[in-house]
């Protein structure tokens, strides 16, 4: 027993005396330790003997690189060119701290600059990582549409599937998830309505023929004809409900601000004028002293405001009329294709030949701006104002600065509605809508 004692105490000095402390670990016989205090093999210091820091080296049929004087496969920590998926690393092009290239494959380090095949966390670049990279047209930091990127971040808008190849003429939007958009094929008026993601066909009144529908005040107003004049309807729901129509022959477009405050484009084809008259709630009365040329008829093409006081209408042959509350006056000439609400305060106009937009104040200009080519409709909110055109043009001006935006079709748009610049809605012909 005495002489299997110190056979035991012998062995076990042996034993000991062949491991080699190395910082806060103990290296086996079978390493040394590197200068960093990492146990490593003989090999891996042979390696990289004439070899720098942060360059390839091979032991033992491994690839690494060399860090502090030895060939290291990876050290488990982002950045060393080696992903781990065990650390949730989806990618690893290395750092210039511990690699002299980047790892094979990668376009550079890992960075978060635009372009990169690898971000500094370790995670893909790509679209929804909030890095606008070159093949992105936007990316603010998530693969959701509707939210002023969409989800491949190939730009804004989204070409929605819709229901009809008709010439969509005319949108409203009714809430944060439905607008409504009206339009014609052969000749025949259609109605759509926007809610839960999809496009559908509205079954309007047999003898109804449909010029205009916009959202007025909260409430959904549908303008148009039948046999013996002008028809008005509000929809609550699914429920139309008629209410007094204007006097006239035909319907143009209606606009106002509540159920007490409507006003009405109607026209006579047989002498080819249009009038304007109002609604107080209980009545229409004909709008009279308009540009100081009395009582229509007058040609219009639509008529806009921000407030019972502050009222547009456009009249040939005099131009743009406002109406303060009080008096009709006369404040520009010029086509107007267009006009839109931008503000509680503004409208915008698009004025052709050449094209302008014209942002008004209670009558007077605040700003003029020339977008860069043919345009055909306008629009604004926040701070932004959107035109659209011919051949899917879409031109967004912030300050005094235009940007053409990508737009997913090349077709014409020939009239936009927008909230906010994350809820727009642009139609055109042959049943397009963007969104």
């Amino acid at each position: 027993m005495r002489l299997l004692m110190v056979g035991l105490i012998f062995t076990a000095s042996c034993i000991n005396s062949r491991l080699t402390p190395c910082g806060n670990v103990v290296c086996s016989h079978t390493q040394v330790c590197a200068a960093d205090q990492r146990c490593v093999t003989p090999d891996q210091l042979v390696a990289c003997e004439l070899i720098a820091d942060g360059e390839r080296c091979t032991y033992s049929n491994t690839p690494g690189f060399c860090h502090n004087g030895a060939c290291v496969e990876n050290l488990s920590r982002c950045g060393d060119g080696v992903p781990q998926l065990s650390r949730d690393e989806l990618c690893d092009c290395g750092s210039p701290e511990l690699l002299a290239a980047p790892a094979v494959g990668c376009a550079g380090f890992n960075s978060n600059e635009p372009g990169a095949t690898c971000r500094l966390n370790c995670d893909d670049a790509g679209c929804g990582d909030a890095i606008r990279d070159p093949s992105e047209q936007c990316d603010d930091g998530n693969t959701r549409s509707g939210d002023g990127c969409r989800s491949d971040c190939q730009g804004r808008f989204t070409k929605m599937q819709t229901p009809t190849a008709s010439i969509i003429g005319d949108i409203a939007i009714s809430g944060p998830d439905e607008a409504w958009a009206s339009g014609a094929l052969a000749g025949v008026a259609e109605l759509l309505r926007y809610r839960g993601g999809t496009w559908a066909f509205v079954a309007m009144p047999p003898t109804f023929r449909l010029t205009d529908v916009g959202v007025l005040g909260g409430d959904v107003y549908v303008f148009g004809d039948e046999s013996v004049g002008p028809a008005l309807y509000r929809i609550d729901g699914t429920t139309w409900v008629p209410l007094v129509p204007p006097p006239g022959a035909r319907a143009r477009q209606i606009w106002g601000t509540s159920r007490t405050d409507l006003w009405a484009i109607v026209c006579d084809p047989t002498f080819g004028s249009c009038s304007l008259t109002r609604f107080n709630g209980q009545q229409w009365s004909p709008v009279g002293g308009i540009c100081s040329l009395g009582v229509g008829p007058f040609v219009s093409s639509s008529v806009i405001g921000t407030s019972p006081t502050d009222v547009y209408v456009v009249e040939a042959p005099v131009g743009l009329c406002h109406f303060d509350g009080v008096t009709w006056t006369r404040v520009s000439g010029g086509r107007v294709e267009s006009m839109a609400q931008v503000s509680s305060t503004e409208i915008a106009t698009l004025i052709g030949s050449p094209t302008s937009v014209i942002r008004w104040t209670n009558g007077v200009v605040s700003a003029t701006h020339q977008p860069p080519g043919f345009t055909r409709a306008v629009a604004g909110a926040a701070g932004e104002i959107l035109v659209v055109g011919g051949q899917g043009v879409v031109l967004s001006l912030v300050g005094t600065e235009w940007t053409h935006l990508v737009s997913p079709t090349e077709l014409e748009l020939v009239a936009i509605e927008m909230t906010s610049p994350t809820n727009v809605f642009i139609v055109g012909v042959s049943g397009t809508i963007l969104h």
